[in-house]
């Protein structure tokens, strides 16, 4: 299999020729990348590349571009404490927003029984949404009984928000998606001819 390393040199070295490509898809013939290290990440500046599913369309590239001059730093966008008012998912929350800010694109939380796991959640999607770092979710839980339960709490905190529970609505549309773990590794096969993985980037 070809050395996809090989093809991010190259691609770099045109890239260095222009100013205005900030923005690029990069393949071996086997795995595509996302190069985007012109994200514009408030105090940080872009990404590192990152494996894809594939190729993004025109719209969604658009968008992602958009994006980055709405977006504001996490750390001006406060906690909604109405939602997660606890300390100690105050402290998580924080931590998460720092780890995103400074360029990482997973985070994760290990929370036990009735500490506010789904709440907690709740409040780090609406600072996202509100900072401007994402307009669509995936809500995934491992059994139909938390897929409901979940829903609903979103949208009883969530009210301007369009809340889909996909198990009911398979073809719903909305921003906020809610399913059982997909047995594939592509979130969006299975979700509704809609649903794919670019839209849920940042």
């Amino acid at each position: 299999m070809p050395d996809v390393s090989r093809q991010s040199s190259m691609l770099m070295l045109w890239r260095n020729s222009t100013e205005r490509v900030r923005l690029s898809h990069y393949t071996n013939g086997y795995e595509i990348r996302l190069l985007d290290d012109g994200a514009q990440l408030p105090r940080v500046g872009g990404y590192q590349p990152r494996a894809v599913e594939g190729y993004a369309t025109k719209d969604e590239l658009y968008a992602m571009i958009r994006k980055r001059s709405q977006r504001q730093a996490l750390d001006v966008v406060g906690v909604d404490k109405h939602i997660a008012g606890r300390a100690y998912q105050t402290i998580m929350l924080q931590a998460v927003a720092e780890r995103f800010g400074a360029g990482h694109r997973r985070s994760l939380l290990v929370m036990a029984t009735g500490t506010g796991k789904t709440r907690t959640a709740i409040a780090l999607v609406k600072k996202l949404m509100q900072a401007g770092w994402a307009k669509n979710v995936l809500f995934l839980a491992d059994r139909k009984s938390l897929v409901k339960q979940a829903a609903e709490s979103f949208n009883q905190h969530l009210e301007n928000v369009p809340v889909v529970n996909l198990l009911d609505n398979p073809r719903g549309e909305g921003q906020i998606y809610h399913r059982t773990k997909p047995r594939s590794t592509c979130a969006g096969r299975g979700a509704g001819a809609q649903f794919q993985p670019t839209p849920l980037t940042w």
